[in-house]
């Protein structure tokens, strides 16, 4: 059943590929799993011929290592002929990492490679944040004191009533990949250090 519906899917999307889609794009990532796997996604966007953006993810499969330039450029390669789009494909946005961007560059004659600018930010606040490690490290160690031991969390969000917050709030814990998550965690000790002053040790 769920074979029958993915094939029927496939059919149809190929079919729109090839009425719907003059020139497209192509975004996709690497990643590892928890059980140490890694996965590519492929995502494809076009405007459409009543100038609808479009969006459709072709690929999201398990890659076995190695991960070099070579390999994925290949794997790519088969993406783009299976679905049929090869000679439509204009862009393709990436992370930074080096063997994408060998990938690209083995692949700059049919496609140009564009680096993700939400991932070109991350790298570049990393790269601020190391300026102020000392307070990075202050930073984790207060949210991870307050994030593992439930205990801590009961006592910051006792604090919080007792100082009369309007609403009771929990740390935030920040993702070295999302460089927005490091702006929230630190927004919320901002607003929490009232509290946290509060109590003692």
């Amino acid at each position: 059943m769920i074979g029958e519906a993915f094939k029927w899917s496939q059919e149809q999307l190929l079919e729109l590929l090839k009425v719907d889609c003059i020139a497209a794009s192509i975004t996709t990532d690497f990643w590892t799993s928890k059980a140490r796997h890694g996965y590519i996604g492929v995502t494809c966007s076009w405007i459409s011929h009543d100038w609808t953006l479009r969006e459709s993810l072709l690929a999201l499969q398990r890659v076995k290592y190695p991960h070099t330039g070579e390999v994925i450029k290949e794997l790519l390669d088969k993406f783009f002929s299976d679905w049929k789009i090869t000679s439509k494909l204009l862009t393709m946005t990436t992370d930074n990492g080096s063997n994408i961007k060998k990938a690209g560059r083995l692949m700059e004659r049919s496609i140009s490679r564009l680096p993700c600018t939400a991932h070109t930010l991350q790298l570049t606040v990393g790269k601020g944040l190391n300026l102020v490690r000392a307070l990075v490290l202050r930073a984790k160690r207060l949210i991870n004191f307050f994030n593992i031991l439930p205990k801590q969390r009961e006592r910051l969000h006792t604090a919080q009533e007792f100082l009369r917050y309007t609403s009771i709030k929990h740390v935030i814990g920040d993702v070295s990949t999302r460089w927005n998550s490091t702006f929230y965690a630190w927004e919320r000790l901002i607003e929490l250090k009232r509290a946290i002053k509060f109590l003692p040790g």
